[in-house]
């Protein structure tokens, strides 16, 4: 699950920690991001969703998932099972 900071260069304590967390990636400067229509500094992925109210504490975006994934916004956590809310293709 793929989630952009939009806010600033994801740094310690700028995103929750988990076990699972595969990669953050920032990016030289804020770049467009199609993906969730904004700019954004960077992006962290992780195999199990957050919780959306830790998405608004870290002031983290989701990104879109395939209706592959999931349909009316919510999709379970492939990994753990956890239903989080996303916005779909």
């Amino acid at each position: 699950m793929r989630y952009y900071s939009t806010q600033r260069p994801l740094g310690p304590g700028t995103f929750p920690r988990q076990d699972g967390t595969e990669s953050v990636v920032n990016f030289d400067g804020p770049t467009y991001c199609e993906e969730i229509g904004r700019e954004a500094w960077g992006y962290i992925e992780y195999q199990c969703g957050l919780e959306p109210n830790e998405c608004s504490r870290y002031e983290l975006t989701p990104g879109l998932v395939t209706k592959e994934q999931g349909t009316n916004g919510t999709i379970p956590c492939p990994h753990c099972g956890r239903w989080s809310e996303y916005t779909s293709l």
